[in-house]
């Protein structure tokens, strides 16, 4: 079975990481860390789903 690897780099990608559910602490830091600002909390209201663009 061939492992494929995606880049954070990758719009798509990006926004499914980000964006899913269990993630938004990543999200805090990385925004916190963009933006120079101290994020506490955020709420993901609708996520990306990725296998809708990308066939795994």
């Amino acid at each position: 079975m061939e492992t494929k690897k995606f880049n954070l780099k990758n719009d798509i990608i990006f926004k499914a990481f980000f964006a899913r559910k269990g993630n938004e602490e990543f999200l805090i830091d990385f925004l916190n860390a963009l933006l120079g600002i101290k994020i506490l909390k955020i709420e993901i209201k609708e996520e990306v789903n990725l296998e809708k663009f990308v066939q795994i």
